[in-house]
């Protein structure tokens, strides 16, 4: 198992009880975030480290992934 960093921002962060969660090796953003408990469609953009990627980037130990929300509005 490895260690990785998530920063929910808005409305994301009622799903993240903690800092650092544990990812298995091998895991995407997508899989860690079913693990979370979060609704896929809720992110509307990821980065990890900085980078804007996929939700089917593989995730490494040490990596910290900001999760993004849609934004209503009108």
């Amino acid at each position: 198992m490895k260690r990785v960093k998530v920063v929910p921002v808005g409305m994301l962060k009622k799903y993240v009880a903690q800092e650092r969660v544990t990812a298995s090796p091998g895991q995407t953003v997508h899989q860690l975030l079913e693990g979370l408990g979060i609704p896929s469609d809720l992110v509307a953009v990821v980065m990890v480290n900085g980078r804007q990627e996929s939700k089917s980037c593989l995730l490494k130990e040490g990596d910290e992934v900001k999760l993004v929300p849609l934004v209503g509005g009108g």
